[in-house]
């Protein structure tokens, strides 16, 4: 049987033509909301006749979950937790986050806030997130998590809830931004730095150097450590 794969000039002809038409979706459903919006105002914004986008997209929440898909990264994040194995955890916390929060321009939270409501209300769309992008992203992180702690490395010893405070840190702090949350849109750059420092601390095993500088400890208050 003959091989139908797309030849490696055809599979990037395609990926050119999504991002071409993800990227005029994500404007116009920034502008217009994921309702209003329709699959002709994306054609026009792509310069591409209607017709065109549904032999790439096969209706309006296949190009949502596109949207979200390559917000994600989700193809690449298996090998943006490898970067720990060469630089360490530590500095992997901070490159990893500011690589996560550096993909959010204006036009990506304005298209965030129309995709979770979004999600919230359309249970086809929110389902398919779950198992396409959500779901395979959380095992590479807990798998992650699950070698980093058999190696010795101080990291939380419950892989698969490390892998969610994380990722809820990360989802809390783009809603809290989307909100109009005024001083994280001013240190909005900060970010990565405070918040591999709290996941540092909360990974750090039980008498950690942390605790000679907190204030509550027995060697501050005067009570005996023994």
């Amino acid at each position: 049987m003959a091989d139908k794969s797309p030849s490696p000039a055809q599979a990037a002809q395609i990926a050119a033509r999504r991002k071409q038409i993800l990227e005029a979706a994500v404007k116009v459903f920034a502008a217009k909301g994921a309702h209003r919006a329709t699959i002709r105002e994306i054609a026009r914004a792509a310069e591409l006749a209607d017709g065109t986008i549904y032999n790439y997209f096969e209706n309006k929440n296949a190009l949502l979950l596109g949207i979200l898909d390559r917000l994600n990264e989700t193809e690449q994040r298996e090998s943006h937790f490898a970067q720990a194995g060469a630089v360490g955890l530590d500095q992997f916390l901070e490159l990893y986050l500011k690589q996560r929060l550096d993909r959010l321009t204006e036009d990506g939270l304005d298209v965030l806030r129309v995709l979770f409501s979004e999600l919230l209300v359309n249970a086809e769309l929110r389902e398919t997130y779950y198992q396409e992008v959500m779901k395979p992203t959380t095992e590479v992180g807990e798998a992650s998590f699950r070698q980093w702690h058999a190696q010795g490395a101080p990291a939380f010893p419950d892989p698969a809830m490390a892998t969610r405070v994380l990722a809820g840190a990360v989802i809390g702090l783009i809603i809290m931004r989307l909100l109009g949350d005024e001083y994280l849109q001013a240190h909005w750059n900060d970010l990565p730095d405070a918040l591999a420092a709290v996941m540092r601390r909360g990974i750090m095993p039980d008498g950690g150097d942390d605790n000679d500088n907190d204030p509550g400890s027995p060697a501050e208050s005067g009570e005996s450590a023994v």
